[in-house]
């Protein structure tokens, strides 16, 4: 989460929003994981799980960058080294379209 942080405040005067989505747990849950995270992001609960199935989570993290037109661009599984900067890569290039 803190990747995302950092990408968000360097991209966000381009119109990058992060918004993530804790899923299985409780808003306090969700509130306790950010606060130990070091991060302050927009985070929606799903306590239900019920969004894994419509956008096919296949394991956490999955990372979704969604254009402005709401269309999915590109979606990722897990995290890496590589994480930070393949998604900074990426960002740049859907922004420069």
């Amino acid at each position: 989460m803190p990747v995302l942080a950092t990408l968000e405040r360097e991209f966000a005067a381009k119109g990058l929003a992060v918004v993530t989505v804790c899923m299985g747990a409780s808003a306090e849950e969700a509130r306790q994981a950010l606060r130990k995270a070091n991060v302050d992001l927009r985070t929606l609960v799903d306590e239900d799980t019920e969004t894994a199935s419509p956008y096919r989570v296949s394991g956490t993290p999955t990372t979704y960058l969604i254009d402005g037109a709401g269309v999915i661009v590109t979606s990722s599984v897990g995290y890496g080294d590589d994480t930070e900067d393949s998604l900074r890569a990426e960002i740049q290039h859907l922004l420069e379209e």
